[in-house]
Formats: C-alpha cells, sequence, structure tokens
C-alpha cells in the first residue's frame, strides 16, 4: 500500500495576482500537485477560503495540524484523506484550515490516487458509468463584480454556448471565433472595451443594450457562418441585492426592483433573448422565487450557484422547493472532492444537471476539467479567453482526443 511520504505547500498567485496555495503530495515515488483558485463574486454559504482571510496563517496551521496527519496515509484512498482534513479543520466550513488549503490537498490526492491506480481522475471517480464531455459555456461579455467599473452592466456574465457542432474542439473553435467576432464589431462601431476578471468583453453599456448587442452579433455570425448559438445569463443577483431595503439595484439603469420586478425583468430578458440558461437570477436565500421562474420557464435552465453553494443540505432545500433544474459545481465552495461528489450524485439522483466552473481567480491547474467529466456535467464554464482558461479547454480538447469521448447531446440538455 503507497503511502504519503511528502507534503508540500507552496505560497502562489492567481491570475489576477492574489495569493493562493498549491500543494504536492507524494507517495510511491510519485507525486501531483494543485492550485486552489479563488472566487471574487463568493456567496455565503461558501466555507472558509482562509482563517482571518489570511493565506499565510492558514498554510502555517496546515504545517503544523496537518502535514502531521497527511504523512503515512493511504495515497489509493483520497476519501480518506479528505476525512483526515475534516478532522484536522473540526468546523463545518474550513475555518480552521481554510478551503485554499483543503481543496489543494484533496485535489491533488484524488490526482495521486487515479496515477497511482493507472487510471485518468474522471474515470476512477466518474458518477455515472457513461462518459461524455460537457458542453462549453463560455462568458463573453462581462459586468457586475467581475468588472468593479461604473456605467457597465449590473448582469455578471452574457454567456453562449453552440447549437451545431459535432465535437468539443469545434465547440471551442466556434466559440473563440464569436469572441473575436464581437471585438470585432465592437471596434467597428467604436465601442471602446477592456476585459473582466474572467477574460470577457467589457464595455460601457446596460444589461439589455449588451444583451441586443450580442443578440445581433449571434444573428450576424449565423448568417456569416452558419452557427448558431444559444445565450444565457449569470445574474449574479446576491451582489445587486439589498437586503435592508430588499430590492435589487440596478446600477447600469438606475432601476430598483422589489421581488416582482426581479421577476418581470429576468422573465422578459429570457422571452426576448430567448435565454435557454439562467444563473442565480435572485438572491442566494430567495428559493420560492427560483422556484417560480423555473416553473414558468420549463424549456430554461434555471441554476443555482449561490443557492445551492455546491452544499448537500442547500441542495436538498432547492429539491424540495424544485427550485431549478441545474446546478453549479465548485468544489472550493464545499472545500473536498469526496463532498462535492455526494453534492453531485444527489443532484444526479433527482435528475437536476450539473455544471462543473471556474472561478472568477485561476491558475493554469486543470483538475476542473477532468472533473466536468467525471461528474457528467452538462456545461463546463472555463472562460474561452486567457491562458489560465484555454488551459482547462485544452484539457478537455486533449482528452476527447485521447478517449475519442462523444459530446453531451444538447437535446438532453436543452429539450
Amino acid at each position: 500500500m503507497p503511502v504519503i511520504t511528502d507534503v508540500k505547500i507552496v505560497k502562489v498567485f492567481t491570475h489576477r495576482g492574489d495569493e493562493t496555495v498549491k500543494v504536492t503530495l507524494c507517495a510511491g515515488g510519485v507525486s501531483e500537485t494543485a492550485f486552489s483558485p479563488l472566487g471574487k463574486s463568493k456567496g455565503e454559504y461558501e466555507v472558509v477560503y482562509a482563517p482571518k482571510g489570511n493565506v499565510d496563517e492558514a498554510i502555517k496551521r496546515a504545517k503544523k495540524h496537518l502535514i502531521p496527519k497527511l504523512l503515512g496515509a493511504d495515497a489509493e484512498d483520497p476519501c480518506e484523506i479528505d476525512k483526515i482534513v475534516k478532522e484536522v479543520d473540526g468546523t463545518d466550513n474550513m475555518a480552521f484550515i481554510g478551503s485554499c488549503i483543503s481543496i489543494a490537498v484533496s485535489m491533488a490526492a484524488f490526482k495521486l490516487a487515479a496515477r497511482i491506480k493507472a487510471k485518468p481522475i474522471y474515470e476512477m471517480i466518474a458518477v455515472p458509468n457513461s462518459l461524455k464531455l460537457p458542453l462549453p459555456l463560455s462568458n463573453v461579455i462581462g459586468g457586475g463584480r467581475h468588472a468593479e467599473q461604473r456605467m457597465i452592466p449590473a448582469i455578471q456574465e452574457f454567456l453562449v454556448f453552440p447549437a451545431n457542432v459535432p465535437s468539443f474542439y469545434e465547440a471551442v473553435k466556434e466559440t473563440l471565433n464569436l469572441y473575436k467576432f464581437i471585438c470585432a464589431t465592437l471596434r467597428k462601431n467604436n465601442i471602446f472595451y477592456g476585459k473582466t476578471d474572467e477574460g470577457a468583453l467589457l464595455f460601457k453599456s446596460t444589461s439589455m443594450q449588451a444583451l441586443n448587442l450580442l443578440s445581433t452579433i449571434i444573428e450576424n455570425y449565423y448568417s456569416m457562418h452558419g452557427i448558431d448559438f444559444y445565450m444565457g445569463v449569470d445574474v449574479a443577483a446576491s451582489s445587486i441585492w439589498d437586503p435592508r431595503r430588499k430590492v435589487y439595484v440596478h446600477a447600469d439603469s438606475g432601476k430598483v426592483l422589489d421581488r416582482n420586478g426581479q421577476i418581470n425583468f429576468i422573465s422578459t430578458i429570457i422571452e426576448n433573448f430567448n435565454l435557454k440558461y439562467v444563473e442565480d437570477p435572485f438572491h442566494e436565500d430567495d428559493f420560492e422565487s427560483f422556484k417560480e421562474l423555473q416553473s414558468s420557464y420549463k424549456n430554461t435552465l434555471i441554476c443555482g450557484d449561490d443557492l445551492t453553494a455546491t452544499n448537500v443540505r442547500r441542495l436538498e432545500r432547492a429539491l424540495e422547493l424544485e427550485s431549478c433544474k441545474a446546478v453549479i459545481v465548485k468544489p472550493n465552495q464545499v472545500g473536498l472532492i469526496s463532498d462535492t461528489i455526494r453534492f453531485v450524485k444527489l443532484a444526479h439522483e433527482r435528475n437536476i444537471k450539473t455544471v462543473t466552473s471556474h472561478r472568477s481567480g485561476e491558475t493554469c491547474d486543470e483538475t476542473i476539467s477532468d472533473l466536468s467529466i467525471a461528474f457528467a456535467s452538462s456545461f463546463v464554464k472555463a472562460g474561452i479567453y486567457g491562458g489560465e482558461r484555454i488551459s482547462k479547454l485544452n484539457r478537455l480538447i486533449e482528452i476527447e482526443a485521447l478517449e475519442k469521448l462523444k459530446l453531451v447531446n444538447i437535446r438532453e440538455v436543452i429539450r
């Protein structure tokens, strides 16, 4: 039985320049590494990223309390390693060592076990038996908290996914071409633009103006290339929710909407732009509004992110109320891969689609690419621009070429 012989923890940086953690686990003469991502738009129900908000403190505690417990652990049993992490932390939200440590250790442990067993990680932990490639769900225009600029869309992400492509490679290629086409259109119209943390295009507009522009660009792209795209949005509504006044503040348009006003706004954009995917349209505790919207638009995937936070108890509440048909899967929201697997299994048991997602603060770690296959996710959200985003897409392209896996059937996702 190979056992953990060495654990290295190093402070490194995300692409945004924020401090994060790289973990290396060694056993049986081999090693695996993993990097912890860091979100900016974080929900209330995510585990703690670092104790006292301090990565140095997290590393200090891990070296003193966690590493001694990991040495000698069974390297072929990553769930046991996760159990050790949980016991050392001793809290229900990773408040002692932080998810910056826990998720990097957990990902490295699962990768190491897969390597020792001579299996890819997606085969070792596959939730269903059949393996398929997810559709790339790409953020091409941005706003909200990912930008932190005035006079930009209140909606955080304007998303696209191709409707008629034969492979993951073609899906990425066409999305990249559409992204470049959007850039060219903005330049042609003398619209100055920048980029968000996730590489999405950022320019002065309201949410409605951005939706109108994107819809027109997609129509033009289809006319020229014969490739159509569906549209979606991540509203990230908790970031525009004022809990004191109980209203949604759309700073771009100057509108302040109560619950009914927000429902009407989201309903309008679903109908006007044929949106097939809407993520976090309401704040993270409004299960009832999610339910009302999903029941009204059965052909649109209403997806919970902050609502469910990769947390089984939150998912159980959403299932009880039939709040949504899809959920985001972000392993660092819950802090351990084993807990993420439990969340994903419950979702699949209840026919809820999963969307494996990156975070706004990323490294070139590709683990979520493998996990998106293991979790049988309908979509993978990895962005479309920037080395830390493309690395994840390239990993899926590589898997497609090596394993000859099929792309998920879009008709099974969008009915």
